[in-house]
């Protein structure tokens, strides 16, 4: 075995091991086997493995180059865990995919929602330091801050950016409609008298894109996100990359009399309107875009509103809610969806908590 085991070897060497280990393996078998059926256990495994020795050697090279006592003490760490000898390969697969999962956390959580998890005799962790994720979502959604009515919710202008133009196509008479009543409003808070009964011709046609992205005000990447529309998303795609949460202005001249409210985007487009109309951005009109004196582009979205229910200190997505038009620069941050209950209640969560309800 000792010679196995060198670090340099010639074909001599290996030769030498070879008839070793045969001379060996004989002996063992006419003393330990004998051929008989009820000695069978005596032939291990590791014993058959012994004879390939020189020809591993051979091919690869010496033993230290390949050595596995990293994954054999890895294999004794994980027979050590098991607690069922009626089954064990899946108790101690169970507890490697658990480990895994306990190493993950730091990867998926907030540093806050973590802390916790990693202080001991805590209530987050079972008998065995197994993490019980239930209890660390839960404490992740009790330290989940209020998105107030009133707050600032939306991105600078500069820090979004439309993708992946899908086409130029003329408006459906819905979305026509909506748009009407989104530039008549806009018009009616600003006082622009002459553009309350503004109109727009029946093929009217914008530009309509896939995705828009928006970047933090501070630049930090972690606070990015990405809204995909629900009209251009792959069928593989989850809805919740579709789900806002924005600023919606009532019916008042107070610029700050704002609410706060929850939408679903079916598709981002972009178009040219009077440069006189709020959430404008100044462009240098272009005339085969359909720009020209007097316009500027504005960036908007067809969303369909979510009606919500308060439950506790959750918010709980009701059926129904109509389409409208908003502005791009309102979208405060994404929204996901936790289904939750027999009844397969959906609830809406933003990145790091549960958003809890306010009354406007």
């Amino acid at each position: 075995m000792n010679d196995a085991t060198e670090n340099v070897l010639s074909d001599a060497d290996i030769e030498k091991v070879e008839d070793a280990f045969c001379r060996f393996l004989e002996y063992y078998e006419n003393t330990f086997y004998c051929l008989k059926w009820s000695q069978l256990p005596a032939c291990l495994p590791v014993f058959h493995q012994l004879a390939h020795v020189a020809d591993a050697l051979r091919w690869i090279g010496p033993m230290p180059i390949y050595a596995q006592w990293g994954m054999e003490r890895m294999c004794g760490i994980l027979t050590r865990t098991a607690k069922s000898r009626v089954n064990a390969n899946r108790n101690m697969e169970l507890t490697l995919e658990m480990t895994e999962q306990k190493n993950m956390l730091g990867l998926v959580l907030h540093p806050d929602d973590w802390a916790p998890a990693a202080v001991p005799d805590n209530d987050v962790a079972d008998a065995d330091g197994n993490i019980l994720l239930s209890q660390v979502f839960g404490h992740r959604m009790s330290l989940s801050q209020p998105l107030l009515p009133g707050l600032p919710l939306a991105s600078s202008m500069n820090n979004y950016v439309f993708d992946n133009m899908v086409e130029h196509r003329v408006l459906e008479t819905l979305e026509l409609q909506r748009l009407k009543a989104y530039v008549q409003g806009l018009a009616k808070n600003a006082g622009l008298i002459h553009l309350q009964s503004f109109s727009l011709p029946a093929n009217f046609a914008v530009n309509t894109w896939k995705w828009c992205r928006f970047r933090d005000h501070d630049d930090n990447p972690k606070l990015d996100f990405k809204i995909t529309s629900a009209a251009h998303r792959p069928h593989n795609n989850t809805r919740t990359a579709s789900i806002i949460v924005y600023e919606r202005e009532l019916n008042s001249p107070n610029p700050d009399n704002l609410n706060m409210a929850y939408g679903e985007v079916q598709f981002f487009f972009s178009l040219w309107l009077p440069a006189e109309l709020p959430h404008a951005v100044l462009e240098q009109p272009n005339p085969e875009d359909g720009g020209g004196p007097g316009t500027a582009m504005h960036y908007l979205a067809y969303i369909q509103d979510i009606p919500v229910i308060a439950e506790g200190s959750l918010v709980r997505r009701h059926i129904g809610g109509g389409f409208k038009v908003i502005a791009v620069k309102d979208i405060g941050c994404q929204i996901g969806l936790m289904q939750k209950g027999p009844g397969k209640w959906q609830y809406l969560v933003r990145k790091y908590g549960a958003l809890k309800w306010e009354d406007a």
